[in-house]
């Protein structure tokens, strides 16, 4: 047997088949509630290696967080009936520590390490302890057990994709590439489906953050027919496709995604955002109060509402809403600019400056809250400012359409036409969708002299909402002008 499939990723993700489970997750759920016998037949047990499908299967029972206790629990009890196995420990902790209980992810260390100084050369141990160390965000440590495994041990396949799937969680996306590359040969080479399946999931995110969109849909694409077909793949996919400019395939994918997993909050969110694009308010309101049954006081929630009640111009229920969040998060910068948005419409010059003082005082270290702070900047005309927080947000690593759209419009005000069309054509690059992304980059073309392709602009502006008036204005202006 190929040692890629002896050892390979999917493999030690994934002890039995999916099938053999539908049984055994019921079982498994229902011991969380209730005392299990330690006179159950064995097939009606929880198995060493299932955390991670009992996961899968028993999370459809329950909303929110209660998936992942139900996980953490059904698991604890496996080991209970079982025995404290290694893979025990390992998914143990895994699904502790997302539950922010750090202490047991450390304890699954400290057991692996034990476990490597009785057996220094079982070398899926590293894998193993590498895996849980990157779930602790512990990436130097993992990246040690990971090159310690020599090229003549059958787990050397499964170290290159542990090398770039830790290289991702770094953020090095071209290093990610290169290892997920190297380990997709190798997975070929063996004709090992599950892994390539999973090398393809992994190798588009890192694609994707390298602006190679084609690529990473690719990717994913692969990843599915290979037989990977479970929310978080169609979630990636449509995300992607929303990047595109694709939203009627975003929406099947999303769609399916729904299906696949009901209380995915991930997944719900991603709706919630594509209907908003849309300017479809009233679903994507629906879809919001779904996502928010578990917990109406949650900051995301809360200001996703507060969002879609401004563009919805309901005024006063968004400021509602942020005074709402604030009291939760009193320096949350996007509930503090929904805010200044609203009182810029309302010309509330006074509280618009206090808005904006307020923000400025704050210590920053996330792109997105410095590109919302750059936008209240901007409505209250501090320029240079906003430059300054969209330069940082950017250097971060925030990649947002709307971001490069008000550097447009920004250098449009200082007549820097070149510079208007090379960030409207980094916004569309981001949303084929952004309506104004083209409408500031056909004004810039029209200054520059370059009248077709500044009306093609208009005509695509107004093809993505048909009541445009600006662009409509621009373009009959522009064939007055040149008839």
């Amino acid at each position: 047997m190929d040692r890629f499939s002896r050892q390979g990723v999917a493999q030690m993700l994934r002890q039995v088949s999916l099938q053999s489970l539908r049984g055994l997750a019921v079982a498994a759920a229902l011991a969380v509630a209730s005392t299990v016998s330690s006179a159950q037949n064995a097939a009606d047990r929880p198995q060493r290696g299932d955390a991670f499908l009992i996961y899968r299967e028993t999370r459809v029972a329950l909303p929110g967080g209660k998936m992942r206790l139900l996980a953490a629990g059904t698991w604890g009890r496996a080991v209970a009936i079982e025995g404290p196995t290694v893979v025990g420990i390992v998914n143990g902790a895994k699904l502790s520590v997302p539950l922010a209980n750090v202490a047991c992810g450390r304890s699954g260390v400290a057991r692996l390490s034990a476990e490597i100084r009785d057996r220094p050369t079982d070398w899926s141990l590293y894998l193993y302890r590498a895996d849980l160390r990157r779930k602790l965000k512990d990436y130097d440590a993992a990246l040690e057990d990971v090159a310690a495994i020599p090229e003549d041990a059958s787990e050397y396949p499964s170290r290159m994709v542990y090398l770039g799937v830790i290289k991702r969680d770094q953020e090095n996306w071209q290093g990610a590439v290169d290892d997920l590359s190297a380990a997709l040969e190798l997975a070929t080479a063996a004709r090992d489906r599950r892994a390539m399946a999973y090398i393809h999931l992994y190798r588009g995110p890192a694609y994707y953050r390298l602006d190679k969109l084609d690529a990473a849909i690719d990717d994913i694409d692969e990843a599915i027919k290979l037989g990977y077909d479970d929310a978080e793949v169609h979630l990636w996919r449509g995300k992607l496709l929303v990047q595109k400019g694709q939203t009627d395939l975003a929406f099947e994918a999303f769609k399916k995604a729904k299906e696949l997993d009901p209380y995915d909050k991930e997944v719900r969110a991603a709706l919630v955002q594509l209907y908003e694009r849309l300017n479809l308010y009233g679903l994507a309101t629906d879809e919001l109060n779904e996502l928010a049954k578990d917990d109406t006081n949650e900051p995301a929630v809360l200001w996703t509402q507060a969002r879609i009640h401004y563009k919805s111009k309901r005024y006063d229920e968004a400021l509602a809403v942020a005074e709402k969040l604030l009291e939760i998060e009193p320096d949350h910068v996007g509930a503090r600019v929904c805010q200044a948005r609203i009182y810029f419409a309302k010309g509330d010059k006074r509280s618009l400056e206090r808005i904006a003082l307020r923000l400025m005082a704050l210590k920053l270290d996330n792109g997105g809250d410095f590109a919302q702070r750059g936008f209240c900047l901007d409505a209250c005309g501090l320029t240079v400012d906003a430059m300054k927080d969209f330069d940082q947000a950017i250097a971060l690593g925030y990649r947002d359409s709307s971001v490069h759209t008000c550097r447009a419009q920004i250098h449009a005000r200082r007549s820097e036409w070149e510079k208007v069309v090379a960030e409207a054509t980094a916004a569309i690059k981001l949303d084929a969708r952004n309506k104004d992304a083209y409408y500031a980059r056909g004004v810039g073309l029209l200054w520059l002299k370059k009248t077709d392709e500044g009306v093609a602009d208009f005509d695509r502006a107004i093809r993505i909402e048909p009541n445009f008036v600006r662009a409509l204005v621009a373009r009959a202006l522009t064939f007055a002008n040149t008839n």
